[in-house]
């Protein structure tokens, strides 16, 4: 794979649920499925298959401007 070839993204989806939870070793499905709900994961995907995900948080919740950060990224070694 080349630099120029590119790794579609896409905010994750319900049916993404056990991949993320096991990547991410999130614990409970209530707490996957809000950050899906409220699009804190994204996932990178080739041909079908999921080989990345992304979990958003954010500092100040509840203030005016909160700020998100990036607490967890995974990349299968092929497609780093």
């Amino acid at each position: 794979m080349s630099m120029i070839d590119a790794i579609p993204v896409r905010f994750a989806h319900v049916d993404d649920m056990g991949w993320c939870m096991h990547t991410l070793t999130v614990t409970s499905d209530a707490v996957m499925k809000r950050k899906i709900d409220f699009k804190e994961i994204i996932v990178a995907e080739m041909k079908e298959n999921l080989v990345g995900v992304l979990e958003l948080m954010y500092m100040w919740q509840g203030h005016k401007g909160c700020v998100p950060y990036i607490s967890s990224i995974m990349v299968l070694n092929p497609y780093r």
